[in-house]
């Protein structure tokens, strides 16, 4: 009990000291921001609805039918064999392969092709060719004609030609022919 004035005594001088000055910029602050008036906001603007729209069955694809990511046949039902996609011009695009010579055979011919590795290979009528599923439809002295088949806009296989024209052996891969 001779302890307890003088733990009042302690404990006031410690509370006192929580009461400094420290924050009496803040609280000046304070009491002139609440003096001004506060400023006016411009109202809210009005909800616009969102613009409808009506489905015209007639016009557009049924949203409820299931369809297939897969591409259609072409105009005359051509689908090309994905699986039959071998052999060593078909892991290259065609702009990246070279026609540098021919080679006559009896009545064979052959197109040498320089592949972008820098090897020549012999290629035949009815090899594949290209990333479009092309196939060499004919050789002559100066070019390979190519059928190919490609997607079109609308997601359907269209057939087109491609012409893979003789290029001077001297010059580098990737230089035009003179």
């Amino acid at each position: 009990m001779r302890y307890l004035p003088a733990a009042l005594i302690s404990g006031a001088l410690l509370l006192s000291g929580c009461g400094s000055s420290e924050f009496d910029d803040l609280r000046q602050f304070m009491d002139e921001a609440a003096k001004q008036p506060a400023p006016k906001l411009e109202p809210l603007p009005s909800v616009v609805p969102p613009a409808t729209f009506e489905y015209q069955e007639e016009n557009l694809q049924d949203p409820f039918k299931q369809r297939s990511l897969r591409p259609e046949a072409g105009k005359d039902g051509f689908i090309p064999d994905l699986s039959k996609r071998t052999g060593p011009f078909v892991e290259f695009p065609l702009d990246a392969l070279r026609m540098v010579g021919v080679m006559r055979k009896n009545k064979r011919v052959n197109a040498v092709i320089r592949l972008p590795d820098g090897r020549l290979m012999l290629a035949k009528v009815g090899d594949p060719i290209g990333h479009n599923f092309g196939v060499i439809s004919a050789i002559n002295e100066t070019e390979l004609e190519i059928k190919e088949v490609t997607l079109d806009s609308s997601g359907n296989w269209a057939r087109s030609q491609a012409i893979l024209s003789l290029q001077d052996s001297s010059a580098p891969s990737g230089a035009p022919s003179k």
